[in-house]
């Protein structure tokens, strides 16, 4: 009896050193980055479109840094699709802090000037922004975020 106990922890051992392999961050799950959007700059104003620099502010809620090979995101303003696309090199979130991420995104400059029309009018411009986050080692840890957006701090700068 005492040996089938040893050899049953034996096992639950094994699988658990298994697993701890797998998910480099151990067994405790991870909370996802607060993904908001921050600034949003015109670089070049073309008939293709908009080119623009947007500013994403990276909250880490965890005890510990993760790496971050990729962040794709999709963002709406005042209802209408902005901007879809990826991080284009990795970054690393910081323990409980929060970090600028900047983006290069090509927008429809109807909708940038029609969300920016209203935000002057009502001091805000809904947006949301939704997406995934790869950490190092392959674990996908999805956000999404509705909120206001100041132009007069962001968008003119």
């Amino acid at each position: 009896m005492l040996m089938k106990r040893f050899v049953l922890c034996l096992a639950l051992g094994i699988a658990s050193c298994a697993a701890l392999a797998q998910f480099p961050f151990g067994p405790l799950p991870l909370l996802p980055p607060e993904v908001a959007l921050d600034s949003i700059s015109a670089v070049t104003i073309g008939t293709q479109g908009t080119q623009a620099r947007v500013r994403l502010s990276v909250r880490n809620p965890n005890g510990i840094d993760l790496p971050v090979d990729s962040l794709d995101y999709a963002i709406t303003l005042d209802g209408r699709h902005f901007s879809t696309g990826t991080l284009a090199r990795p970054v690393r979130l910081k323990a409980n802090a929060v970090t600028p991420v900047d983006v290069d995104v090509v927008a429809d400059l109807n909708i940038l000037g029609n969300a920016l029309d209203r935000a002057m009018r009502n001091g805000g411009m809904p947006y949301e922004i939704d997406g995934d986050v790869l950490v190092a080692g392959g674990l996908r840890l999805p956000y999404h975020r509705r909120g206001e957006f100041d132009p007069l701090r962001g968008l003119l700068r």
